[in-house]
């Protein structure tokens, strides 16, 4: 009996919708126990300053680590500029070894919240999935959103 040339296709689709699958209910699962950040009243400049200081890190090796300029760096820390770039916050988020929304929320880019680790990752993901794939993907989180409702449990808990 010969298989149709589409059947591997198949196999391959399936499996890497099932890999997909199972990082989204990972990732729904996770919701569960996210934990608040508490950003607090410090400017970015004066927060950024304390991190520097609670790391051990100068100026310059932050710069480095984070392929700025150290006058970037230099003028943040100095207060010349209070709310830098995204993308400089997603360096200096990459540096640090933070998630970009956390530095993104003490640079007021985005408002104080929960937390979700992992949101970069399936951003980054979405981001090479077709619009029709992303479409599935989040139907996939609102089926399985119902499922828990269905089952009585909080989401949120």
């Amino acid at each position: 009996m010969q298989v149709p040339w589409h059947t591997p296709l198949i196999i391959v689709r399936n499996r890497a919708c099932h890999a997909l699958i199972q990082y989204v209910h990972h990732i729904l699962q996770r919701l569960k126990d996210n934990r608040k950040i508490m950003v607090d009243d410090r400017s970015f400049p004066e927060w950024l300053s304390d991190e520097l200081k609670e790391r051990s890190l100068t100026q310059s090796e932050l710069a480095r680590r984070a392929n700025l300029s150290r006058s970037v760096i230099q003028k943040i820390v100095n207060r010349l500029v209070k709310k830098p770039d995204t993308d400089t916050c997603r360096a200096i988020a990459g540096a640090l070894n933070l998630s970009p929304i956390t530095v993104f929320r003490y640079a007021k880019h985005l408002p104080p919240g929960d937390e979700i680790p992992e949101m970069v990752d399936l951003e980054e993901v979405m981001s090479r999935l077709s619009t029709e794939k992303r479409e599935e993907v989040v139907a996939l989180a609102r089926a399985m959103l119902t499922l828990e409702k269905q089952r009585g449990k909080s989401v949120s808990q």
